[in-house]
């Protein structure tokens, strides 16, 4: 669910960044952080009814999952990237 993945965004932030691995961490937390943003949109849009919301939503949901999906799978989260799903 959205709000358990922004919790957990919001934890392995606040773990702090691993010495030597500044960037690639600091693009994990962001893409984890669009992510969740675009799927509360997602949500928002589903909600509403409104079909070009939604269209638009879902666009913006695809991309941040594909992006941390990436993001993860760099970082060393295998089934991150590999179970991750768009969903509201």
């Amino acid at each position: 669910s959205t709000v358990l993945f922004k919790e957990m965004t919001v934890r392995l932030r606040d773990l702090g960044t691993p010495e030597g691995d500044r960037r690639s961490h600091a693009e994990f937390i962001r893409a984890a952080e669009q992510f969740a943003y675009a799927e509360t949109r997602l949500r928002n849009a589903i909600e509403s009814g409104d079909a070009g919301a939604l269209n638009a939503a879902a666009t913006e949901a695809a991309a941040a999952l594909a992006k941390f999906r990436a993001q993860a799978a760099l970082y060393g989260f295998e089934e991150c990237s590999k179970n991750a799903t768009t969903g509201g």
